[in-house]
C-alpha cells in the first residue's frame, strides 16, 4: 500500500522480462534501502523495485509496513512484526496478516448488514426471487432436465421468458441441502454478494494500492440501492457480484500476471449468464477494454491468447446452444420489455432514443437523489440510489480517473462506469437493470476519499480522518439497517401490485394454518396483488397443500355466474370485496380472518361468499348487452374509416395497425370476434393479412362490393398451430373494389372464458 495518492498502479514486466519474484524486507536509512538479509544475486543483476509502503518518520506505520527489527522484550514490537509479515510469495506478498484482519473486519460489517433481519426487509418476497429455487427443485426432480426434457439446460423460463440461467444452478445447492425457504433463498444471494465486497477491496489494495483500500466493503455496504437489492434473491445481485470479480481479475491480468485473464473470462461469463442484462454489460465492457488495452493484449504470449480464445469459445457455447434451442427467445424478451429496438421506426430514431436513455442512465439526478422513475419497492425512501452524500467523493474520484487516463486501471473504472447503463438503455432505465453502477461507484468513492485525505498534509490528521471515515461508513450502514427494519415496512402506503407487493410469507403462513385447521377447506386466493403468484403458491405450499389452493381474481366471479362450493374459503383484498358488494351479484359473509398490512390497514380478508338469488338474471342481461357491437372511427390509409367491433377488454383498434406485434386487442368474450370496416371511399383489395394468437380458428371474410352487388363470402380454418397464426388470405376472385369488409374470427375449441387475441391486420 502506498502512502501517496498520486502513485500509479505498477505496469507489469513485459513478456521478455523475468517475472520470478522474492519478497525482501528492507529498511530505508540515509537515502539507501538496506536489505535485512544478504541478497544472493550475481553482479549486474537487474532488480525491479516495487514499493509496498512509504513510511514517513513522523507518521505511524499504516496497514502494510516493512518490519523494522525490534527489541525482543517489546511485545508490541513483536506483535507488529507478526502482523506486518507478508502472507507468502507472489500475489500474497502484497498482503500481510494486518491486511487480512482489516479485510475481514470490512467484510464482517458488510455481511452483518446483509444477514440481520434478512427475511424482514425487504418486506416483500417476490416471485422473481422464488423462481430460482423452484426451477432448481424441478431440475433435481427431473434428473437435471428442464420441463422440456433438455439435459443441463443453458436457460430456464421465468413465467413466459427464457431469462434464467446460472442463478438456478447456484440455488440448486441450497435446495438440495436445505429445501425452499425465504432465508435460504436470500441467504445464498447475500453470500454470493460478499464476493463483490472482497473483489472491490482487493482491486483497491492490489491494483490501485491506495491507503484506504479497506474501505471498499464499507462503501459498498452503505450504498442504498445495493443495500436493498443485495438482501433480495434477484439474479441481478449475482451478476453485479461476478462483475466486480471480473473487473478485479482483469486488472490483475493487466498488472500482475497473464494467467488472471482466464479468471477474468470465467467471471465475465458468470456475469453474462447470471442475468439477462449482464449480456449487454459484458458486451460493452469487453469491447471497451479490448480497445483500451489493445496494445497490451497483443504483447501477450501466443499460448495465453490461444488459451483465452479457446476458453471464451467454450464459455460461449452454452449461449449458442440456447439460441439453437430457442431462436425466438431474444426477440420475445425484447418485445415484453417494449424495447424500441424492435419497433418499426427509422434507425436514426432508435439511435436517438438510445442516446437519450443512456445519458439518463448516467445522470447524477437519477443516481444520487430520490426519483419517480423506479417502483417504490426498488427504492430506499428519501435516500437516492447512491445517496447524495456520495456525490462529492464520486466527482473527485472521477476527476482522478480522468486526470490519470493513461493508467489502465483508471481507464477500467471509466469503462465500468460507461458500461453499467448500456443494457438498460436498450429498453428503459431501471435500477435493477443498471445496478452494476455500484461497482465503479464504489471504486470512485474510495479513490475520491483517498485523494481528499492525500491533500491533508499532517500525517496524524490524515490517519485520524481515515479512521473516522471508516467509523462513519459503519455507522451509516448500521443506521440504514436499523431504519429499514424499524421504519421500512411503513415507508410506502401502496402494498399492492404496483407498490410493495406485500404478503408473500405472511399470507401463505395464514393459508397453511387454515388448511391445517379444516381438512375440507379449499382456498381460492386472488392473484391480483403480486406478479406471478403461481410461483409463490408453489414456493410456499407443500405438495399435499397445493391441490387445495388455486388462484382466481374477483372479476372471474363477476363476469359470469360460476360454481361456488361452500367449502371454499376466499382470500381477497378489501377493494375486491367492495367491488363485489357494489355489483349486487354476490353476498359476502363477515371475514373469518383478516391479515393486516404493516401500517395496520386490512390487507387480505378470508371470507365465504355466494351469489344472490337473482344473480342469473343480472348476468343474462349483461351478456346480451355485451353482444352489441361498438362503434368508432380510425384513420386508415388516408381515410376516416368507420369500424363496428365486438367489445374489448384489452387494447384499442389502433393497435391493429401499428406494425408492433407486441400490442394487440383482446375480445372480452365475443366468439366470433367481429371487426367490420366501412370505407367512405371505395377501396380495392386483393388480400387481407392477420396475425392472431395461437388457437383453432375459423375465419370468415365478407366483402361488400362498392357497386352494391351481392357480398362475397370467404371462409377458412386453421388448426393445431404451435405459434401465433400468420394469415395471408388472398381472394380467389382477384382484386375487388369494396365498400365494406367484415371479419369474423371464431375459436372452434373455446375454453370456458374465451378471449380472442388479434395482433395485426393489414389490407392489400
Amino acid at each position: 500500500m502506498t502512502s501517496n495518492a498520486a502513485s500509479e498502479p505498477l505496469e507489469p514486466p513485459s513478456a521478455a522480462e523475468t517475472t520470478a519474484a522474492r519478497v525482501i524486507d528492507t529498511v530505508y536509512a540515509g537515502g539507501v534501502l538496506r536489505p535485512l538479509a544478504p541478497l544472493d544475486l550475481p553482479s549486474g543483476a537487474r532488480v525491479r523495485l516495487q514499493l509496498l509502503d512509504i513510511v514517513p518518520p513522523d507518521h505511524p506505520a499504516p496497514a502494510i509496513a516493512v518490519p523494522v527489527p525490534a527489541s525482543p522484550s517489546s511485545w508490541r514490537a513483536r506483535l507488529g512484526e507478526a502482523l506486518d509479515r507478508p502472507l507468502g510469495a507472489g500475489l500474497l506478498a502484497a498482503l500481510t496478516r494486518r491486511d487480512v484482519l482489516l479485510l475481514l473486519l470490512g467484510v464482517l460489517v458488510y455481511a452483518l448488514t446483509r444477514a440481520i433481519g434478512l427475511t424482514r426487509f425487504p418486506i416483500y418476497f417476490f416471485s422473481d426471487e422464488a423462481i430460482h429455487p423452484l426451477q432448481a427443485e424441478q431440475l433435481l426432480r427431473n434428473g437435471l432436465r428442464d420441463s422440456t426434457g433438455v439435459f443441463l439446460p443453458p436457460y430456464f423460463q421465468n413465467d413466459d421468458r427464457w431469462n434464467l440461467s446460472l442463478s438456478v444452478y447456484i440455488h440448486l445447492v441450497g435446495v438440495a441441502l436445505f429445501g425452499k425457504s425465504v432465508l435460504v433463498t436470500r441467504g445464498i444471494s447475500a453470500l454470493v454478494s460478499v464476493l463483490a465486497a472482497l473483489a472491490l477491496a482487493l482491486t483497491l489494495k492490489l491494483v490501485f494500492q491506495i491507503r484506504l483500500w479497506w474501505a471498499g466493503p464499507l462503501v459498498l455496504a452503505a450504498l442504498p440501492a445495493w443495500f436493498l437489492h443485495s438482501r433480495t434473491a434477484f439474479e441481478v445481485v449475482l451478476a453485479v457480484s461476478f462483475y466486480a470479480c471480473f473487473l478485479c481479475a482483469y486488472l490483475l491480468y493487466r498488472y500482475r500476471s497473464p494467467r488472471y485473464l482466464f479468471v477474468a473470462l470465467i467471471f465475465g461469463a458468470a456475469t453474462f449468464y447470471s442475468y439477462a442484462n449482464g449480456q449487454g454489460l459484458m458486451l460493452a465492457s469487453g469491447v471497451l477494454l479490448l480497445i483500451s488495452d489493445l496494445r497490451f493484449h497483443l504483447r501477450q504470449p501466443r499460448k495465453v491468447l490461444l488459451g483465452a480464445a479457446l476458453l471464451a469459445a467454450l464459455l460461449a457455447s452454452q449461449y449458442l446452444r440456447f439460441r439453437v434451442l430457442h431462436p425466438e427467445a431474444l426477440t420475445y424478451h425484447l418485445r415484453t420489455l417494449d424495447s424500441y429496438l424492435i419497433r418499426p421506426i427509422p434507425v436514426s430514431e432508435k439511435l436517438a432514443l438510445f442516446a437519450k436513455t443512456y445519458l439518463f442512465g448516467l445522470s447524477p439526478v437519477y443516481w444520487f437523489f430520490p426519483n419517480d422513475t423506479d417502483l417504490v419497492r426498488h427504492q430506499m425512501k428519501g435516500m437516492g440510489h447512491l445517496s447524495p452524500l456520495a456525490l462529492p467523493f464520486v466527482l473527485v474520484g472521477l476527476g482522478v480517473c480522468l486526470w490519470r487516463w493513461r493508467s489502465a486501471a483508471h481507464r477500467a473504472v471509466l469503462v465500468a462506469l460507461l458500461a453499467a447503463p448500456f443494457s438498460s438503455a436498450l429498453a428503459a432505465i431501471a435500477i435493477t437493470r443498471a445496478l452494476a453502477m455500484v461497482v465503479p461507484a464504489t471504486l470512485l468513492i474510495c479513490l475520491g476519499l483517498n485523494q481528499l485525505l492525500a491533500w491533508v498534509r499532517q500525517p496524524r490528521a490524515r490517519q485520524a480522518l481515515g479512521l473516522a471515515s471508516g467509523a462513519l461508513l459503519c455507522v451509516l450502514s448500521f443506521g440504514m439497517l436499523r431504519a429499514a427494519l424499524t421504519s421500512g415496512p411503513t415507508w410506502y402506503s401502496d402494498y399492492g401490485l404496483y407498490g410493495m407487493q406485500y404478503g408473500g410469507q405472511q399470507l401463505f403462513d395464514a393459508i397453511g394454518e387454515e388448511l391445517e385447521s379444516d381438512p375440507n377447506t379449499r382456498v381460492v386466493m386472488s392473484p391480483d396483488w403480486a406478479n406471478n403468484t403461481n410461483a409463490l403458491v408453489a414456493f410456499f405450499l407443500t405438495p399435499a397443500q397445493l391441490p387445495r389452493v388455486r388462484t382466481q381474481g374477483m372479476n372471474y366471479y363477476l363476469a359470469k355466474q360460476r360454481s361456488i362450493d361452500p367449502a371454499e374459503l376466499f382470500v381477497f383484498s378489501p377493494d375486491d370485496l367492495q367491488q363485489a358488494m357494489e355489483s349486487g351479484k354476490l353476498a359476502i359473509d363477515a371475514p373469518e380472518r383478516v391479515l393486516n398490512y404493516p401500517d395496520g390497514r386490512p390487507g387480505f380478508e378470508f371470507v365465504r361468499m355466494r351469489y344472490v338469488p337473482d344473480a342469473a338474471a343480472v348476468f343474462a342481461a349483461e351478456a346480451a348487452a355485451r353482444q352489441q357491437l361498438q362503434e368508432a372511427t380510425i384513420a386508415l390509409d388516408g381515410q376516416q374509416v368507420a369500424v363496428r367491433y365486438s367489445q374489448l377488454d384489452i387494447g384499442q383498434l389502433a393497435d391493429l395497425f401499428d406494425s408492433r406485434p407486441e400490442t394487440l386487442i383482446r375480445g372480452q368474450e365475443a366468439n366470433p370476434l367481429v371487426l367490420e370496416f366501412t370505407f367512405p371511399t371505395p377501396k380495392t383489395l386483393k388480400a387481407v393479412k392477420l396475425l392472431v394468437a395461437r388457437m383453432n380458428l375459423a375465419l370468415k371474410i365478407v366483402l361488400t362490393p362498392a357497386d352494391g352487388g351481392a357480398p362475397h363470402v370467404y371462409t377458412s380454418e386453421y388448426r393445431d398451430a404451435n405459434e401465433d397464426l400468420q394469415i395471408d388470405y388472398t381472394f380467389a376472385d382477384g382484386p375487388q373494389t369494396v365498400h365494406q369488409l367484415r371479419l369474423e374470427l371464431t375459436d372452434t375449441t373455446p375454453p370456458e372464458d374465451v378471449h380472442i387475441h388479434v395482433r395485426e391486420i393489414s389490407f392489400e
